[in-house]
């Protein structure tokens, strides 16, 4: 009997401190995104990422592109890093860098049979000297050539710093952001300006404000160079849907700014939008104010975009068009 309460102490305890966490693609993202893509997509019952798992990181060509997870109520003292990856023939030996927050470890990497036949690449350590909410990252730091350097399986972190830690999990790979105004009150109103502000200056993003003509706002965020573009799309009709007669389609009357121009787009759907104009482009700003105006009509609706200028502090005209009045019966 005492042997097995020894035996069984002994479980318990090598378990305590065998503590691992495993990151894996379900909670990447990636800043700068690059060429990087998802793989080995199936359906799952989790909203977090939109009811998909996936397998591995690949497409990992850049040597910009950084693959980032989040670590939250880490503490103080080490962690250790391992990567199982697939790497390809042409990369053996070559190195790729490892990020905690600001720290810097690089690990040489050895070729795989496959891309998918993942395997320990190494491990690197860092001190955590400050708890709370972390970052790891990982990019290429030399390559020879510009196929695909491997493919990422998970990183499964070790010591003691990770004791009662999780993934961080933030909205996977935020690259847009989808806002929209909602009142309870029945009004027609004429007139509405509102102002965004973007928080992070580390990661690439794109807002945009759904409206009842399409989308107004979305500027770029691009790191640390602020705030890039603007958009004021009138939608015409969706990807999927039959192409509507010619005096239905939505359309430009105005734009504004130097080089702007009567532009249009046909991704997810058909519409038109100015084109050829950066309001941001001299402003390294990370906060924009934009007005929308409307004036109803009987068989257009009349939207008028502006922006503030934080240089000149005037509000300016970015764009003017009208969109076919859809009639509910």
């Amino acid at each position: 009997m005492k042997k097995i309460v020894i035996i069984l102490f002994m479980l318990i305890s090598n378990q305590v401190f065998s503590q691992s966490i495993a990151l894996d693609p379900n909670t990447s993202f990636f800043s700068p995104r690059g060429t990087l893509k998802l793989f080995g997509e199936t359906a799952v019952n989790d909203d977090y990422n939109g009811n998909k798992h996936y397998e591995r990181i690949g497409n990992w060509k850049v040597a910009t592109d950084t693959i980032v997870w989040g670590i939250k109520n880490m503490q103080i003292g080490t962690i250790n890093i391992e990567l199982f990856a697939g790497i390809s023939v042409n990369e053996n030996n070559s190195e790729i860098s490892i990020f905690l927050d600001n720290q810097q470890q690089d690990l040489f990497v050895s070729s795989t049979t496959t891309l998918q036949s993942f395997q320990s690449q190494g491990t690197v350590s860092f001190p955590v000297n400050q708890a709370g909410n972390h970052e790891i990252k990982i990019k290429i730091k030399t390559q020879n050539s510009n196929n695909n350097f491997g493919e990422i399986e998970k990183l499964v972190l070790t010591g003691s710093a990770i004791n009662g830690t999780s993934t961080w999990q933030r909205r996977w790979r935020p690259a847009a952001i989808h806002g929209s105004f909602l009142s309870q009150n029945n009004i027609n109103t004429e007139i509405t300006v509102y102002e965004i502000t973007v928080l992070s200056s580390e990661l690439d993003s794109y807002q945009v404000m759904t409206t009842e003509f399409g989308y107004i706002g979305s500027p770029n965020q691009r790191n640390a160079q602020g705030l890039t573009g603007l958009n004021f799309s009138l939608w015409s009709y969706g990807a999927n849907d039959p192409v509507p007669p010619h005096n239905e389609l939505s359309h430009l009357i105005a734009v504004g700014g130097a080089s702007n121009g009567f532009g249009r787009y046909g991704h997810e759907g058909t519409g038109v939008k100015p084109r050829g104009f950066d309001p941001f482009d001299n402003s390294p700003v990370y906060t924009f104010t934009v007005a929308l105006r409307k004036e109803p009509g009987t068989i257009y609706n009349t939207y008028w975009c502006y922006y503030f200028d934080t240089v000149d502090s005037e509000w300016k005209l970015y764009g003017s068009g009208k969109k076919l009045i859809i009639m509910v019966v």
